[in-house]
């Protein structure tokens, strides 16, 4: 009798350490946070962007995207809607601690995009490449950035 009990005593600690629901690591920790682009400009205005970035699981961010625009001093140009402009794109996948999968669809001003890129960090830098295609007329738009922890 005592041997089926200790049978019985190890099989129950095999079987309850054999779980599926490990979690999953951690992958947010080095994205969290407010990175800022640098300032672009020309003889006209002046831009730049803020992007906070905020845990959803351990494999997604939510991207709070503030784009500024500032007429250069004398230019005469004023601009309409709200400055900044803001964008939310609430899960955003994450491949490893360092690289992001940038695939989501947005709408501006009526006009919608399909966006494909990567973020990685290296430091305290995050750089970005990104392909966005317009469905309305199919036009492709791709640029690079690098924003800096701050």
């Amino acid at each position: 009798m005592k041997r089926i009990s200790i049978l019985f005593f190890i099989a129950s600690l095999f079987f309850t350490s054999c779980s599926n629901d490990d979690p999953s690591p951690d992958l947010t920790t080095d994205f969290i946070g407010t990175w800022k682009s640098g300032i672009e400009e020309d003889q006209y205005v002046k831009s730049w962007s803020t992007w906070n970035i905020s845990k959803v699981s351990n494999n997604e961010v939510k991207l709070t995207i503030s784009s500024f625009l500032e007429a250069q001093p004398g230019v005469g140009i004023e601009f309409e809607g709200p400055n900044p402009s803001v964008d939310i794109i609430e899960k955003v996948r994450l491949i490893d601690s360092r690289t992001m999968d940038l695939n989501f669809d947005m709408t501006i001003d009526g006009e919608e995009s399909t966006n494909q890129g990567t973020g990685i960090i290296t430091g305290n830098k995050l750089a970005l490449a990104m392909k966005t295609t317009y469905k309305k007329d199919g036009e492709v738009l791709s640029y690079s950035e690098s924003l800096t922890r701050q």
